[in-house]
């Protein structure tokens, strides 16, 4: 048995609000913190609306390069999960 692994993509969702100033406002989980699907990895706030950004997946979940308060845009990538599989040697 082997075990390989594949990186997901955490990325910010276009959240239809037109001019709003998105920010990173504080991380859930650590780096390197096992997550399952559903998990709220952070918040971010889009005007005055703060929002939960929720993995997709369960993994490994790895930070970015983006830090608490740096302004974002849809599509910013905020972190990765590492998604393991067993298989056949």
């Amino acid at each position: 048995m082997s075990t390989s692994s594949e990186l997901y993509e955490v990325q910010i969702p276009d959240f239809e609000i037109p001019e709003a100033r998105l920010c990173l406002t504080g991380w859930i989980v650590g780096s390197g913190a096992m997550v399952e699907s559903g998990d709220p990895l952070c918040e971010i706030c889009a005007e005055d609306i703060v929002v939960e950004i929720v993995a997709r997946h369960g993994g490994i979940f790895h930070y970015a390069a983006v830090e608490v308060d740096d302004e974002l845009a849809t599509g910013t990538v905020i972190g990765t999960i590492e998604l393991e599989f067993e298989g056949e040697n």
